[in-house]
């Protein structure tokens, strides 16, 4: 099963074919290797000095966190669903990549419901 995968950062964007096997993967493992393929883009060719930094490049080693999964026709699939149960060979999704980690006034970060699901409450975290 291949999938196309359009990654959003800000104004910038991005399309990936990601093999998935037999799709018994979930939407998070799916949206955290498109995230990371997404971060490790680089620039072709030689950069010269006088040239702006590529935005591409992922500054000081950091991965990029994916804040929302969806297609044309559905807004929201479950981070621990799995692939071969709500989409066909083929079929396009995007995932959402926050440029930067919003903070609220206590300091602490502002998750996206999908990131609090992913990454807080889902049983694959809390399996370890």
């Amino acid at each position: 099963m291949q999938l196309v995968v359009r990654v959003e950062s800000g104004d910038r964007t991005s399309t990936f074919k990601i093999q998935v096997g037999d799709g018994r993967k979930s939407f998070k493992w799916l949206a955290l290797a498109a995230a990371q393929r997404f971060g490790s883009e680089s620039p072709k060719g030689k950069l010269r000095q006088r040239e702006r930094k590529f935005p591409c490049t992922n500054p000081a080693n950091t991965n990029l966190v994916p804040s929302r999964c969806y297609t044309e026709d559905q807004d929201f699939f479950h981070p621990d669903a799995l692939l071969v149960e709500q989409l066909q060979d083929g079929d396009h999704l995007t995932v959402e990549v926050a440029p930067r980690v919003y903070v609220d006034e206590a300091g602490s970060p502002v998750k996206s419901r999908w990131q609090t699901i992913a990454f807080a409450v889902s049983p694959s975290s809390s399996a370890k």
